[in-house]
């Protein structure tokens, strides 16, 4: 199976599952890049999110992610609990290219799928928190339908579970949070409920 080019960032809290009851893996779409004569190397995540838990990042990406999970603005402390709490994981493995709003390519998006099943073997989460439409419905039918769950949108969305090895995971989409309209406060109760509803860990 294709191993990830971009590593999986997996807190230090992510295996016991501390603060959800379950291993919760927030799934993002792609990654980008400034200069496209500096790719990006194979830590490019994990570095993001280091950035979130020093205080030297402050994008509004992550923080509404933070917010979507919390229901409050997080302090520095906040984000430090909250990204060791979680697994994150680009679906996308190579850059879209230079600059923001760029769409993945029909290739990129074939190419990331064994990378994914890769890391749904080795994380074996429990709920994944699927950010944006277009990644929802790119990604693998692989699996089942599960049950309905509301939406912040006032919506019922549908669940949909992936098999691994230790069970299955639950997965929930959500609106991309650089998406005009987000809101991270409107999506945090729908969020837990979905993430409650999903099969707790073992």
């Amino acid at each position: 199976m294709t191993k990830p080019y971009f590593k999986p960032w997996i807190g230090d809290n992510y295996w016991s599952a501390r603060r959800f009851g379950k291993r919760v893996l927030v799934l993002g779409e792609s990654t980008f890049q400034w200069d496209e004569n500096s790719p990006l190397p194979p830590g490019w995540t994990i570095d993001c999110v280091k950035e979130q838990i020093s205080g030297e990042g402050t994008y509004a990406f992550w923080t509404k992610i933070a917010i979507a999970f919390l229901n409050k603005p997080p302090s520095v402390e906040d984000k430090e609990a909250f990204w060791h709490s979680v697994a994150f994981y680009n679906y996308i493995q190579e850059s879209v290219g230079v600059g923001p709003r760029i769409p993945p390519t029909p290739e990129m998006w074939g190419n990331a799928r064994e990378p994914f099943n890769e890391v749904l073997s080795q994380l074996c989460p429990q709920f994944i928190a699927v950010l944006g439409y277009r990644l929802w419905n790119a990604l693998p039918a692989d699996g089942s339908e599960g049950p309905r769950a509301r939406g912040a949108n006032g919506y019922n969305e549908s669940l949909w579970r992936y098999p691994h090895p230790e069970g299955e995971a639950w997965a929930f989409r959500l609106m991309h949070p650089s998406a005009v309209g987000f809101s991270a406060w409107n999506w945090h109760d729908p969020l837990m409920q979905a993430l409650e509803s999903a099969p707790s860990r073992r």
